[in-house]
This record gives C-alpha cells, structure tokens and sequence, in this order.
C-alpha cells in the first residue's frame, strides 16, 4: 500500500469521526429515569397470578361437569321413553319418562277433559296418576259393570314396556276393586304401527285395536264408519260376535241329530237299572226257594220233618 493510499484512509477516519464537542453535548443531555420499582413490582406479581391462574383450571372443569351432567339429567327427565293409554270412554295418553314420570298429558276426546283437567298429573308418578284417574273415573260413574277399561303401553324398549304394563294393569285392578267395582280390565301392548295408525284415525290406539278385531270378523264394516262410537258401544258389537262364533262352533262340533242321542241312551240306561229292581213278591219266592235247598241239603232236618210228620198221623189215627 502507498503512502497516499494510507493519508486518504486517514482523512476519511477523521471525518466520520464526532467531534469532541458534540460527544460532549450528547453525554450532557438527560436521559428520562425508569420506573424501576414498579417493573420489580410487575415482575413480582407475575408468578403469583399464574399460580391462581392454574388453581381455576381445576374449579372451571368440575363446574363444567355439573354443568353437563345437569343438562343431561334434565334432557334425560323430560325425554318420552313410553305411552300409557287408558280408554274407557275418556280416553287419555300419559307421556311417561325412564323414570316413570308423567311428563306430559294428552285428553284425546272431550270426555277425557272433562273428567282428568283437574287432576294435574304432570311429573307425578305413573302408578299415582292411576290412582288419580280411576278416582276421578269413580267420581263421574264410568265404573260400572257393562264398561271395560282398557290399558295399552308402547315404548322404546319391548320388554321395559311390558313391564310397565302389568304394572299399570295391576294398580288400576287394586284401585277400582278398593272401590267396590268389578270393571273388566283389559290391557295390551301396542306397536309403533299401531299407533301411527290410529293417529292418523285421530283415535286412541286401545280404540283402533278394537275396531280392527271388529273389522277381522266382519270385513263388511268400515273402520271410518266405527271411529266415532263410543268404546261401549264397540265392545258389545265385539260381544255379539263372539257370541255368535261360540255358538257356531258348539253346532259343527255336536249336530242337532247327535245331540239327542245321548238322552235317549240315559232313559233306556234308567230303564233297564229300574228292569233290574226285584219286587217284594220275586223276593219272598226267591227266599222261600233258597230255604227248601237248605232242607234239602240237611238230612238231619229232613228225618225230623218226617217222624214230625208221621207223629201228627198217629195221633190222627188213635183219636
């Protein structure tokens, strides 16, 4: 490197270079001062809100927990897990929860209003609500002996449903038999066919069970035509019948000809048994018979009847 070269790099050093001056008036100026207790303060307090902030998290998860588990249990309870129907002529549907809770009330006729309004069924116990409905039945006369009450259940699960149903079935036999009445009771499980059947007839599905064994009997008959009779009036048009069935039966099975038969058998059977009867007369000859065979058999007997004789035919003789 030349010695121009090494001048020319100097000078330039030289000018980017401050001054001493300046230096001077930028070391003089004041610097603002810093708040340095509240950044210790700030620093302090940071692990303390971190601690708090872990302590929450388990607080926040079982509140969220009881949170869940209430909305469940509420969701669970207001759930329809089976349907009770009770048909006499007030026909009523019980909505009925898992726990066997009457959540809802549906009056499926005007009758059914009139007699269970007052009741207020909603969220008592099924068995309860029996109680309640065969009292108000009672009330308003509809347990008499002409009447049947009829009692379906339909559910998600088959055999839950058919539990509850002897259930119900049995309550309402216990309640009404309390009372002094003798209702027929029938009960009978009910499909999800049948009761979409019998919503789409606008009827309860007790009724659309009765009617569709009417109509199996009788396919002449209209179910639109039976809809709007009461469940008496279907019941003894079933009773006829059946009637009417059980007599047919009872003529295939023993013909008019084949009946009289037997009887005429029974009189000569009397007749003969009365042929056998000895009268008073056969009996004294019989005896009289039986005792000469015993005199012929006893030669002792026989000598003395005959000196008898003979004595008697002397003494005859000397006189």
């Amino acid at each position: 490197m030349k010695c121009k070269d090494i001048e020319r790099m100097l000078k330039e050093s030289r000018e980017l270079t401050p001054d001493a001056a300046l230096c001077r008036r930028i070391l003089d100026q004041k610097v603002p001062a810093v708040d340095v207790p509240n950044v210790a303060r700030s620093a302090s307090e940071r692990p303390v809100r971190s601690r708090m902030a872990w302590r929450m998290i388990p607080i926040a998860a079982a509140l969220l927990l009881v949170m869940t588990a209430t909305l469940t249990g509420v969701g669970m309870y207001r759930a329809e897990y089976e349907t009770v129907y009770i048909d006499i002529n007030p026909s009523v549907e019980l909505s009925v929860n898992r726990f066997e809770r009457v959540i809802n009330v549906t009056y499926l006729n005007t009758d059914a209003e009139d007699c269970f309004e007052a009741l207020a069924l909603t969220n008592k116990g099924v068995e309860k609500s029996i109680d309640l409905i065969i009292d108000a039945l009672d009330d308003d006369g509809y347990l008499k002996e002409q009447n049947t009450l009829y009692i379906g259940v339909s559910g998600k699960g088959e055999a839950q449903a058919e539990k509850l149903l002897e259930k119900v079935s049995a309550r309402a036999n216990q309640a009404q038999t309390e009372k002094g009445h003798t209702v027929e009771i029938r009960s009978a499980s009910i499909t999800d066919e049948e009761r979409q059947a019998a919503k789409d007839m606008g009827i309860s599905p007790n009724k659309y069970q009765l009617i569709e064994e009417i109509v199996s009997d009788n396919p002449s008959f209209d179910p639109s035509d039976l809809r709007d009779m009461k469940m008496r009036d279907l019941r003894e048009m079933l009773g006829k019948k059946e009637k009417e069935h059980k007599n047919d039966s009872e003529e295939r099975e023993h013909p008019a000809g084949e009946k009289e038969k037997p009887a005429v058998d029974k009189s000569e059977k009397e007749n003969g048994k009365k042929q056998d009867i000895p009268t008073e007369s056969a009996k004294n000859s019989r005896d009289e018979k039986k005792n000469e065979n015993a005199n012929v058999g006893n030669p002792q007997e026989r000598r003395e009847d005959a000196s008898d004789k003979i004595t008697g035919k002397d003494k005859k003789a000397s006189s």
